[in-house]
């Protein structure tokens, strides 16, 4: 399993909901840790598209659910679970999409096509979704960690 942090702009989990902070400076500030983010392949779907199952530690992963108050990014389920088991999974599935530097990325959900994982320019604000053409930044830089 390949383990991820996001160095340039960390988040860290507040009431179950992954918040971004607006520098490392916050990061100690606030004493969060950062989040490891861990990444698994979800081998059912078309692999040329790189589809990637992501998820938090405590059994948390990245999901796109619509609901009553928008979208809902994270959902308790074990990311080993998805892994071994990928029926039904797309909610949790995200392409990964290297941008023209190839450190950088973004994740569009499988679920709901032409909608990416999100930050806000503002701290402290949920990591979310938005569709391309938004003014929320949709690439992330990941640093692999061992």
């Amino acid at each position: 399993m390949e383990h991820f942090s996001r160095p340039l702009c960390p988040f860290y989990k507040q009431n179950k909901t992954l918040v971004v902070l607006s520098s490392l400076l916050d990061l100690v500030f606030y004493s969060s840790p950062e989040q490891l983010i861990a990444v698994l392949p979800n081998k059912t779907l078309d692999t040329a598209q790189k589809p990637i199952f992501m998820g938090t530690e405590n059994k948390s992963c990245l999901s796109c659910v619509k609901s009553g108050n928008g979208t809902q990014i994270t959902k308790e389920k074990d990311i080993m679970d998805l892994y071994r088991d990928p029926k039904n999974t797309k909610v949790f599935t995200f392409y990964s999409k290297s941008a023209d530097n190839a450190d950088t990325c973004s994740f569009e959900s499988a679920e709901f096509l032409g909608w990416f994982l999100s930050t806000s320019s503002e701290a402290k604000k949920p990591i979310g979704l938005s569709q391309k053409e938004g003014p929320q930044n949709i690439l992330f830089y990941f640093e692999r960690k061992s």
